[in-house]
């Protein structure tokens, strides 16, 4: 599921509430499977989310902080207008599960954003 939230420019210091689910489904035969989810977590030297050190996904094990593959991330965010793992340093977590036949499991980050990062 996509979410969305609007800031208004020149607000440098404001918080507002995400939630955000991944849904994974298993149609095939019981399982084993890991999930690997990369959540944006700092763009330039501004952190995303109001708290980044107890960001964390239920059932999940944080890995590794990854660095963004582009460095010129305001032209290529111009240019896209999306923030995603190319252009921030993104939070890896990895959740591991036994899922039987025809079984969901939905994974929710939810947590404040921030809207220091924009400025940039």
């Amino acid at each position: 599921s996509l979410s969305y939230n609007n800031f208004t420019f020149g607000e440098n210091d404001l918080q507002k509430p995400l939630e955000q689910t991944i849904k994974v489904a298993n149609i095939i035969r019981a399982l084993n499977f890991t999930v690997v989810i990369r959540v944006p977590v700092k763009l330039g030297d501004k952190d995303i989310w109001a708290d980044t050190s107890s960001f964390q996904i239920a059932d999940c094990q944080r890995v590794a902080d990854e660095p963004p593959v582009a460095t010129d991330f305001a032209a290529k965010i111009k240019e896209k207008k999306i923030l995603d793992c190319s252009v921030a340093t993104c939070r890896v977590f990895r959740c591991s599960a036994f899922m039987e036949r025809n079984w969901d499991k939905t994974y929710t980050i939810a947590a404040n954003i921030s809207s220091r990062w924009i400025e940039q």
